[in-house]
């Protein structure tokens, strides 16, 4: 059950655990041992505000938290790797040639072609993502890089074909071909994950596991909506790290459903907003 509860969120609340158990439950005795027992089972972890103490009325399980705890921990040693060095000027100029980019598309293109092994965008629908994200493919290409784009689902991944990424399939996929040999990642490849908000704390760990093993360059890019990647800006063209925080969110008193991706941000990737 906890299981299932956390399957597309990192933390879920008595209401949803209320719910879940009416669908399943009808017996109101029966249905309140169980939700003591979830609640009370030494999987589960409550989450309090990090300066009160307070319960925050969210709970995870043990082990959401140490997925995060080494995803945090691959995407820091991948954002600080020396070997991803900024892209060449002449792919830039080429691949920015025949396109004109607003402001806030030049400012994610430049931080993204930029040194740094994990960089992460953050945008609404329709302010561009996919045409920024194109010039950010081509100027990796351009560079000698080989471009693989993936996505949380076999319809996404069709609309990446479409919108020219030869290389693009689900991260399932993309996984799975790794494990089983049928493909590679190295230094020279660039890993693009769009709609990133959607993947789970156990799939974002094991892509990024596997990207800090071979070397690979990732960049998350996803929906700054709601509770998914929260929405930022960088605070300058040249900063290195952490850009500022549109909306913050802590682990604790505002918890974020997607909870990994606040561990990502703190793990001083350079990150940039769209629209």
């Amino acid at each position: 059950m906890l299981a299932t509860l956390t399957r597309h969120n990192a933390t879920f609340t008595e209401r949803d655990l209320d719910r879940h158990l009416a669908k399943h439950i009808t017996d109101d005795a029966e249905g309140a041992t169980t939700k003591a027992a979830v609640l009370g089972h030494s999987e589960t972890q409550a989450l309090h505000d990090r300066v009160s103490g307070d319960a925050a009325g969210r709970c995870t399980t043990m082990t959401v938290r140490a997925q995060e705890t080494a995803a945090l921990a691959d995407a820091k040693a991948i954002a600080g790797v020396r070997h991803q060095r900024g892209l060449s000027a002449t792919a830039i100029d080429a691949a920015m040639a025949s396109r004109r980019l607003r402001p806030d598309q030049r400012l994610a293109f430049d931080q993204t072609v930029g040194a740094g092994g994990l960089k992460i965008i953050g945008s609404r629908a329709g302010t561009g993502k996919s045409y920024s994200l194109a010039a950010i493919r081509d100027a990796h290409a351009l560079d000698g890089r080989r471009v693989v784009r993936l996505a949380p689902t076999d319809a996404v991944a069709q609309g990446l074909k479409a919108d020219g990424f030869t290389r693009a399939g689900t991260v399932h996929a993309g996984l799975f071909g790794l494990k089983t040999g049928r493909t590679s990642w190295d230094r020279r490849t660039v890993v693009v994950v769009d709609e990133a908000t959607m993947l789970d704390s156990r799939v974002t760990g094991e892509l990024l596991a596997e990207a800090k093993q071979s070397g690979a360059k990732v960049i998350l890019a996803g929906d700054g909506r709601g509770h998914d990647l929260p929405r930022w800006r960088v605070s300058g063209p040249n900063r290195p790290r952490t850009g500022q925080l549109r909306r913050h969110q802590t682990h604790g008193s505002q918890p974020d459903p997607k909870g990994a991706w606040q561990r990502l941000i703190a793990a001083q990737a350079q990150d940039c907003g769209l629209g």
